[in-house]
């Protein structure tokens, strides 16, 4: 139909405890310190030709430093969904790759 749909690769990471909690990023600060409020799993876009391994590592790096080697990959999962961005105001494809990981130990797990 000639509509244009941007499409946009976004990697989420799910870690789980044993206790069947897991990690959940409930709010995002700005610049001049504003805290918007959300409820979803940390991560982020991935980058051109960037494999899964290589954005996960990427995002644990810069985001979730407090899991770099002390989380274990057990599982991926895509999903698609499309909606309306609101930041561009046009149809948007999201591909989501869902990254379920398992603290190592748990009792290692320190805030950074």
């Amino acid at each position: 139909d000639g509509s244009v749909v941007r499409v946009v690769s976004i990697i989420a990471i799910k870690v789980d405890r044993e206790d069947g909690r897991f990690l959940a990023q409930i709010g995002k600060m700005d610049a001049d310190g504003t805290l918007h409020t959300s409820c979803q799993l940390p991560g982020g876009k991935r980058e051109r030709n960037e494999l899964v391994e290589e954005s996960l590592q990427r995002v644990i790096a810069k985001k979730e430093k407090m899991l770099l080697n002390n989380v274990e990959l057990v599982q991926t999962v895509c999903q698609t969904v499309e909606k309306q961005s609101k930041e561009f105001g046009i149809q948007t494809r999201y591909l989501r790759t869902i990254c379920s990981m398992r603290l190592a130990q748990e009792e290692r797990l320190q805030a950074v």
